[in-house]
This record gives C-alpha cells, sequence and structure tokens, in this order.
C-alpha cells in the first residue's frame, strides 16, 4: 500500500510500556551474532589456559558463546560430573561446555 506508515500507525493505538518492550526487542535483536569459528592455535591456548586454571584453581576472564551473544564473566572454574564445566562467580554459577567458550585468560 503506498503512502503506509507501516508501524507508525500502530504505534499510537498502544501504551507507553509495550513501545518500551518492543524497543527493547529489537535492540535485543541487534546485539544478536554468529558464533566465532576459531583456529586450531585459539583452541590450543584455550586448552592450555583451561588445564593451568582447573590444576591451580585460579580466577579467569571468561568469554562464552550462547543464545546468539558473547558474555564476558570472571571466576573460578570447576568441571562438573556431567561433562560440562562450571564456573562459580561471585554472584552464581554458571554452565557451559568446551563448545561454548570463545576466548579465556587468567586473571
Amino acid at each position: 500500500m503506498i503512502g503506509d506508515r507501516g508501524n507508525k500507525k500502530w504505534t499510537s493505538l498502544m501504551l507507553p510500556e509495550h513501545v518500551e518492550r518492543l524497543q527493547d526487542f529489537f535492540k535485543e535483536e541487534e546485539k544478536q551474532i554468529d558464533k566465532p569459528i576459531l583456529s586450531e592455535d585459539q583452541l590450543e591456548e584455550i586448552q592450555r589456559v583451561l588445564n593451568e586454571a582447573l590444576e591451580y584453581e585460579l580466577k579467569v576472564i571468561l568469554k562464552y558463546y550462547q543464545n546468539k551473544q558473547i558474555h564476558h564473566v570472571i571466576g573460578k572454574i570447576y568441571m562438573s560430573n556431567n561433562g560440562k564445566m562450571k564456573m562459580i562467580m561471585n554472584d552464581g554459577i554458571i554452565y557451559f561446555t568446551l563448545d561454548d567458550i570463545v576466548n579465556v585468560e587468567l586473571e
């Protein structure tokens, strides 16, 4: 339809809270990214740092990919019984697999 105003014509019929939620939704959609593909050298370095952190119970800065976003956390990594890794932080616990890790550094 020519001259159609798209979402603008519907916005006036929505409550401000709904408009705000839609704007937040679209901002989150923009932040979504594809999982980075790591080189063999990067994977080896991640494994080396993880082994050192696990052996000496060191804190790490971890970047992991989940829900189409990259998350940054700091804490200690432990192996859990189900083959996943567990990270204990000041504000909680997260679980992830080795495939989720994008980068890890010793703190």
